[in-house]
């Protein structure tokens, strides 16, 4: 009986981030204080469902070409506009921000920490 309670609530999780990611991609500018109107949440998994979405958009964008649905989107779901205050100046802006956040930012701080672990591994 534990066993199905625990399984029960683990599907309701899923369905509810779901729930979430789904908000977004149909109203990608809402914010926290939107969503959890609707569906019972907290921030932590706001940020984290809007997180996943801006990866998989991310890994389909081309930086060169910043004039696509998925860079509009993207830009909606980062910055919280709606549609009609993207611009292609921000596009522009997101994007170089959006590099430094994922990809820069990642690869710094993980220079850091190699260069901390050859310090105590001595």
């Amino acid at each position: 009986m534990m066993k199905n309670s625990n399984e029960c609530k683990r599907k309701a999780n899923i369905e509810r981030l779901a729930s979430i990611r789904k908000f977004l991609m149909d109203m990608p500018w809402a914010r926290y204080c939107d969503i959890e109107k609707e569906i019972p949440c907290n921030a932590d998994e706001v940020n984290e469902e809007r997180i996943i979405l801006m990866q998989k958009l991310a890994a389909k964008i081309n930086i060169k070409n910043t004039d696509c649905f998925e860079m509009s989107l993207l830009t909606m779901l980062y910055k919280s506009v709606p549609p009609e205050k993207v611009t292609d100046e921000l596009k522009e802006s997101t994007i170089k921000k959006f590099r430094y956040d994922f990809i820069d930012g990642y690869k710094y701080a993980r220079k850091d920490n190699i260069k901390k672990y050859k310090k105590y591994k001595k």
